[in-house]
């Protein structure tokens, strides 16, 4: 076993029994999240993100018990989307908090944002999820991107 693998399970046997207990679906759940990404169209997929909402839309009110299990899901997003063989970026570490937020009826916010670099001229796309004040995941300079998109979900009584 590597020693970053080894460091993995140390932290991960530190935390919380909900993380533990999230990590092995997650990890699965990025796979399946991934093969989506290849198979279907864009367009439908974000028909199950949520609705599409204000580019500056306000963060959404959690309670303090919502609060901490987006804190634990992005955790565990995090942890697993460290060992997949498969690659496990913003996008798809973004759909899979966004299915368990929404499993766990915790009102979230996935936004798409941009960057043109002025002297390379690369371009970079990014998605982060947001709920109430966490940042699920996709953790980044977010003043850096231009945001592009928001979509919004939104747990109605």
């Amino acid at each position: 076993m590597t020693s970053r693998l080894k460091r993995t399970f140390r932290r991960l046997r530190q935390s919380s029994r909900r993380i533990q207990a999230l990590v092995v679906p997650v990890f699965f759940l990025t796979g399946l999240m991934r093969i989506m990404l290849f198979l279907v169209p864009f367009r439908y997929l974000a028909q199950t993100m949520g609705t599409a909402a204000e580019i500056h839309a306000p963060n959404l009110d959690l309670s303090p018990v919502q609060t901490g299990y987006a804190d634990e899901i992005g955790q565990a997003i995090r942890a697993a989307s460290l060992h997949t063989p498969w690659a496990s970026k913003c996008l798809v570490q973004a759909l899979c908090a966004a299915m368990l937020l929404r499993l766990y009826r915790i009102p979230y916010q996935i936004v798409f944002g941009t960057l043109l670099d002025a002297n390379t001229k690369d371009f970079t796309a990014h998605a982060w999820v947001r709920s109430g004040d966490v940042t699920v995941c996709g953790e980044t300079d977010f003043d850096t991107f231009k945001v592009m998109a928001v979509f919004q979900w939104a747990n109605s009584p």
